[in-house]
């Protein structure tokens, strides 16, 4: 559940629709000197960069459908990228939260199969919930968790609740009052997730070196663009963006590192949005264009969620993602 990848399935480029969106979602309207990853090294823009022997070692076929098909992600606030097992679905102790959680996606029709990923993250828990996400994920017994894409956090989760919540959250359309009231009815503490967007980075150093280095440098740097905007945000904002930033474990593709996934809380349809071979120079566009307007960057768009309907869709045969 922790972990998978299409295998060595290779895809053509992201087709743009007649209507100019890629699977749906619109494109990011990029100015010619908003992406610099083509520029001398170092960046005239000042941008970090990676150690030059990372670039070897990065993927340079195309990214589209290198990713599985899925519908929701659950984040364990527990841990950092230095410290996760290599496997934490194999690492995870009996009696731990991340145990059970796998193990109850694995049982359950709405979840198996991948459908739902279940991924340790390095946010801290809200001061509201109980935990112990001081100890290694594969160890820690109650903390917080984060449905996605529905941005609804579950303080306080303990092991014996992993099937009760894996119940409510497919009972319910996603991101819906719905989903509150039955994840309230199951007796779980669901709160809304404020943030105006969350962006994941593959931090997971553990599972691959090329991750543990890229992820660090695209934390630091996307999150110095969303403390920018937060402090200085553009004229037609109602209020200032937040975005959030946080490292996550093992993603897939670490071949393609930088690996990122985006959620936009985008009302209409809120999904999922992955790219591959993301660098510090397009930290600015990813925050900008895909966490706040849902917009998608073509040329390292690895693929989006689905709902649950649609995914089921895929998966019988009757339709492509």
């Amino acid at each position: 559940m922790f972990s998978w990848l299409r295998g060595s399935s290779r895809a053509p480029a992201a087709p743009v629709a007649a209507d100019g969106s890629i699977d749906g979602l619109p494109v990011a309207n990029l100015s010619p000197d908003s992406e610099c990853a083509a520029c001398d090294d170092p960046c005239a823009a000042g941008h970090p960069a990676f150690p030059k022997s990372l670039a070897s070692k990065i993927d340079p076929s195309p990214l589209r459908g290198t990713m599985k098909p899925y519908s929701r992600q659950l984040l364990i606030l527990a841990g950092s990228g230095p410290q996760w097992p290599e496997r934490i679905e194999e690492a995870a102790h009996r009696g731990s939260l991340a145990h059970a959680l796998v193990h109850a996606a694995r049982a359950h029709p709405a979840h198996t199969d991948a459908a739902t990923i279940i991924t340790a993250c390095d946010r801290e828990p809200s001061p509201e919930s109980e935990s112990t996400a001081s100890e290694d994920v594969s160890r820690c017994s109650v903390t917080e968790v984060i449905l996605l894409p529905d941005f609804v956090a579950i303080r306080s989760l303990r092991p014996e609740q992993a099937p009760a919540l894996m119940d409510a959250w497919a009972s319910a359309p996603p991101a819906s009052e719905a989903l509150f009231v039955a994840l309230r009815a199951a007796g779980l503490d669901a709160v809304p997730v404020p943030d105006d967007a969350l962006v994941l980075v593959c931090s997971h150093a553990r599972r691959d070196r090329r991750c543990g280095v890229a992820g660090p440098v695209l934390v630091q740097e996307l999150r110095s663009v969303a403390d920018d905007l937060a402090s200085s945000p553009p004229s037609a904002s109602p209020h200032p963006p937040r975005v959030a930033v946080h490292g996550v474990s093992h993603l897939g593709g670490h071949k393609f590192a930088g690996v990122v996934a985006v959620y936009p809380k985008l009302a209409a349809q809120p999904r999922g949005i992955w790219y591959g071979r993301i660098n510090p120079c397009l930290a600015r566009a990813v925050v900008l264009e895909t966490a706040l307007k849902g917009a998608v960057i073509p040329d390292h768009f690895r693929g989006a969620s689905l709902s649950p309907e649609a995914l089921a869709h895929a998966r019988s045969g009757k339709g492509s993602w």
